[in-house]
Formats: C-alpha cells, sequence, structure tokens
C-alpha cells in the first residue's frame, strides 16, 4: 500500500475527508441532513499499488485489475469487418457476364431486365417488318418450290 495507515479527519455528515477549517458539506437531504457535521477519526489504509483502488480492509481486499476485453473485442469486430469488406469486394463481378438470375447486385438486375426488354421489343418489330401478315406468311418467300421440292414421301415427287 502505497500511502500506508493513517488516520483521517472525515465529516460526519457526508462522510468526505475534512480539513479543520472551510469544509463545505454536500449532504443530501433527509436523513444525512440531520446527523450532525462534526468531524470523526477514520481509519484509512491508502490506495492499493496494482489497481490503483482505495483498500476499505486489507484483509478481505481482493485486488481485481482491469481487463484488457474490451480492446480485444473491438479488435476481433474490426477484424470480422475487414474481412467481410474483403469478401464482398472479391464477389464482385462484371455485370455484362452474370449468369446468376438470383443475382440481386442492382448493376445486374438492371442490365438483365434492359437486356430482355431489348430483346423482347427487337423480336416483336423484326416480326412485324417480316412476317407481320400471318404466322405462315413467310413460308412461300423463303423457298419458292416449298415441300413440293422435298424427296421424301409426303410431297415431293
Amino acid at each position: 500500500m502505497r500511502n500506508g495507515t493513517r488516520l483521517r479527519l472525515t465529516c460526519g455528515r457526508c462522510g468526505q475527508p475534512r480539513e479543520l477549517v472551510g469544509h463545505v458539506c454536500v449532504a443530501r437531504s433527509g436523513r444525512a441532513a440531520r446527523r450532525s457535521a462534526t468531524p470523526k477519526l477514520k481509519l484509512d489504509f491508502g490506495k492499493c499499488e496494482t489497481c490503483n483502488k482505495p483498500v476499505g480492509n486489507p484483509v478481505t481486499h481482493v485486488c481485481a485489475p482491469r481487463s484488457d476485453f474490451k480492446r480485444r473485442r473491438r479488435a476481433a469486430q474490426k477484424r470480422e469487418k475487414d474481412q467481410a469488406r474483403a469478401k464482398r469486394q472479391a464477389d464482385k463481378h462484371e455485370y455484362q457476364n452474370c449468369k446468376d438470375d438470383d443475382c440481386k447486385r442492382s448493376a445486374c438486375v438492371a442490365y438483365k431486365t434492359g437486356w430482355r426488354e431489348g430483346y423482347q421489343t427487337g423480336f416483336n418489330e423484326g416480326y412485324d417488318a417480316g412476317y407481320g401478315a400471318g404466322q405462315r406468311a413467310g413460308y412461300s418467300e423463303g423457298f419458292d418450290a416449298g415441300l413440293r421440292s422435298c424427296p421424301g414421301p409426303h410431297g415431293g415427287g
């Protein structure tokens, strides 16, 4: 113990250390305010050298040094956060080459949606321009002889 054992003068009302002159008592109202403010002698054992806490009873004092648990926990959380960030960056991919239909990245969803709509629009425009008259309108345009030229048993000669 750093300071050693000594007798200390304390206030009978608030329990704070008291000098002979100029003590301002800060007792709360109620029972403590009714006690007298006379000085009392109190045995003081000082502070513990290891934990720097006041020693009430040197026989029963159990030293509890400070732990670094909070610092280690914060370091572990930061490490996990950095690993998650590295994993996210490793998972990045080109939205044009994304083949995953369940991919939730906004760039992939927008690209796939635009591609599908563009494909459907182009298909519809091409169908209307070339084969708009009906389902079999372009059959005779592609091949003049048609089914008649087939050497098989179903139409040809």
